[in-house]
């Protein structure tokens, strides 16, 4: 695969951090309303987050559900207390990556391109939650990211964090992104 555009997957970004994002970690999107729960639309994936590489996630491998409400979570709510948590949805890195896109930009004459990596999953821990990071749109040239593709992968990140279904701790879901990741 090509993952030109996401040279930081590969540099552990801050001294918080346990380290980059292995592929086969469990990355972990909170769904608030009206932020990030808008049942069944991109409207959930902030496009102008995703060009500034912060659409805030959770690495489930490095945090427990407590630590996901404390940190992701309950700041949300305090902000506006309008606002109501109503579960998360998750999918291993590996999945997130193999988005692919086909570069725009090149001219009607031009030989196709290569399809490149559309997301890029990035460590961005803080002090006190190691566990949190960044998905944002790869940005392998200026022209690359019309809208159109930007629609496009954004959609395919939905039904990729969609696949395994809306795990919401107070209906008593028992799957969870990995061991220890549930509400107790």
């Amino acid at each position: 695969m090509n993952r030109c555009g996401c040279p930081e997957e590969e540099i552990q970004q801050t001294a918080n951090s346990p380290g980059i994002i292995e592929p086969t970690e469990s990355i972990v999107f909170a769904l608030v309303k009206p932020l990030t729960a808008n049942a069944g639309s991109v409207a959930n994936l902030s496009t102008s987050k995703l060009k500034a590489r912060n659409l805030s996630v959770c690495r489930g491998d490095y945090s427990s559900y407590a630590d996901l409400i404390r940190n992701v979570v309950e700041p949300q709510l305090n902000r506006d207390p309008s606002r109501e948590y109503i579960g998360y949805h998750w999918a291993p890195c590996h999945e997130i990556r193999s988005i692919m896109t086909q570069p725009s930009g090149a001219g009607k004459m031009s030989p196709p391109s290569q399809p490149v990596g559309a997301f890029c999953v990035i460590d961005d821990a803080v002090d006190g939650y190691p566990a949190h990071a960044v998905i944002g749109f790869s940005k392998p040239n200026p022209k690359f990211w019309e809208k159109h593709d930007r629609q496009a992968a954004r959609g395919n990140l939905l039904l990729v964090l969609q696949r395994r279904g809306l795990f919401d701790p107070n209906q008593g879901s028992d799957t969870s992104p990995r061991p220890g990741f549930s509400r107790l």
